[in-house]
């Protein structure tokens, strides 16, 4: 039975720990010693952030519930199909426009979303599942309309090639 990457990450990190160098891991995984480092070095920072995220939140935590000054990371926690949700979380928390809390996601448009590099259909539709868009509040905002997290906005490109002109 094939082993997932997260769980073969897990277990490289194991062996690692148990004392194995990584030329004998690379050997038995059929990959460079230089990979099975930066497995090693990614999957310790992924491990020891989700264990302080399950100290303050659970393991499963209901997201809903949550205020918007939690961590948007803590959606790590969540149970998800979305092949490499983890790894999609940690890119939305970097970057140039970062996602830093629930609140982001909860108050960011759906096009802005989908505009984040890596935010297809299917991880539009998890993440607004997992956390719903709320509309802003305040004095003169008009409520938002919020869109079903399975509809994706309309894209309205116009491309004009150069023959058109």
């Amino acid at each position: 039975m094939a082993t997932t990457k997260p769980e073969r990450n897990c277990s490289i990190l194991r062996l690692h720990e148990q004392g194995v160098r990584p030329s004998r891991i690379a050997k038995q995984q059929g990959v460079t010693p230089a990979r099975i480092t930066q497995i090693i070095a990614t999957t310790r920072i992924v491990e020891e952030r989700k264990a302080v995220l399950e100290k303050r939140y659970g393991k499963h935590p209901d997201i809903a519930h949550l205020s918007d000054a939690a961590p948007f990371d803590v959606l790590m926690l969540c149970q998800s199909a979305t092949y490499g949700w983890v790894a999609r979380v940690r890119s939305l928390c970097m970057g140039q426009q970062p996602l830093k809390t629930l609140g982001d996601l909860r108050s960011i448009t759906d096009a802005e979303l989908l505009a984040k590099p890596g935010v297809g259909d299917r991880l539009f539709a998890e993440l607004r599942a997992v956390c719903p868009r709320r509309a802003p509040t305040g004095r003169g905002s008009a409520p938002a309309r919020v869109r079903s997290a399975k509809a994706r906005p309309p894209a309205v490109f116009h491309y004009q090639s150069h023959q058109d002109k």
